[in-house]
């Protein structure tokens, strides 16, 4: 028998929460995913845009019927009503698709180049998707009152305004969401900080905590950067090689090539190359160059392995 004090939670709750906690998390950066934060920006965002929203639609309606009696046109009020309020509900109902696409691309975090693209694909779906579903509900709902809707899809003049809704939308969804993500942290615990730093690696909405002296080799790839360590695990997280050995340089890694980073106490031996060059061996067998004008190749072919 099921009591007011069971904390047993239905498996699709927990299951929708997950889901909530994942994609809040890709918004702001939160990779944790085990506090309730995001759940409660979320809602917050959403809050907000439901009463920007309504304000808007609000002031829409009653401007509407305000213009209309100046024209001398006679027209029942309740009909801007239903333009304003179908409005309303078809943009509330596609709000999402801007949330989909900041984590996607976001402001601060990807490149112009992507963010002008994914959002510019975004809004047209959502400004599509809006009139299509409120042309649908203005239809509906003159049909239950016995009349009938005249206007269709002017999907060019509705873009228009469309536009500023999405931006509006999304300034909404950032702003609740809290600081653009970090591409990475040095964690240091306080009972091991001098003996055993550890490196925050973001792979997606997935944290793991390394600890630094397990890190083999980094290598860039694109705008991301590839983690190897020592038990063969290869992670993937957005950032520039730079940023990361500004990071990692304290700790011992050290640039040997324009595009890897490598850590000493993962060399197996060195070997020069016929172009002058050398090449690392890690203690795996993997090989990565080494530049004889990088500025560690004196002091990394001197040491003994």
């Amino acid at each position: 028998m099921f009591t007011a004090s069971s904390n047993t939670t239905a498996p699709w709750f927990d299951n929708g929460l997950k889901w909530v906690r994942r994609h809040v998390s890709g918004l702001n950066g939160d990779t944790s995913g085990a506090s309730g934060d995001g759940p409660k920006k979320l809602c917050r965002a959403w809050l907000v845009i439901v009463a920007a929203l309504m304000l808007c639609d609000i002031v829409g309606a009653s401007s509407a019927i305000r213009d209309i009696a100046r024209m001398g046109l006679r027209i029942e009020d309740w009909q801007p009503g239903i333009w304003y309020a179908s409005s309303f509900v078809a943009e509330l109902a596609v709000a999402w698709v801007v949330w989909r696409a900041l984590l996607i691309a976001r402001p601060g975090r990807d490149p112009a180049l992507r963010l002008v693209a994914v959002h510019i694909l975004a809004s047209a779906i959502f400004s599509v998707v809006h009139v299509m579903l409120m042309v649908a509900l203005r239809h509906a709902a003159y049909h239950i009152v016995g009349r009938h809707y005249a206007g269709g899809f002017d999907w060019v003049y509705e873009y228009r305004k469309d536009v500023l809704g999405y931006l509006l939308i999304a300034s909404v969804f950032l702003r609740c969401s809290g600081k653009k993500p970090q591409t990475a942290n040095l964690y240091l615990p306080e009972a091991e900080s001098t003996a055993r730093p550890v490196f925050d690696i973001l792979e997606g909405n997935r944290l793991v905590r390394t600890p630094v002296s397990s890190i083999m080799s980094v290598q860039a790839a694109g705008n991301y950067v590839e983690f190897t360590l020592d038990d063969e695990r290869c992670l993937l997280m957005r950032s520039s090689l730079k940023e990361i050995e500004a990071k990692l340089a304290p700790h011992g890694l050290v640039r040997t090539h324009r595009s890897w980073l490598v850590g000493p106490s993962h060399v197996r031996e060195i070997n020069r190359t016929r172009s002058g060059d050398y090449e690392i061996t890690l203690k795996t067998g993997r090989a990565i160059p080494l530049s004889r004008r990088s500025t560690n190749a004196q002091t990394l072919t001197k040491h003994k392995y």
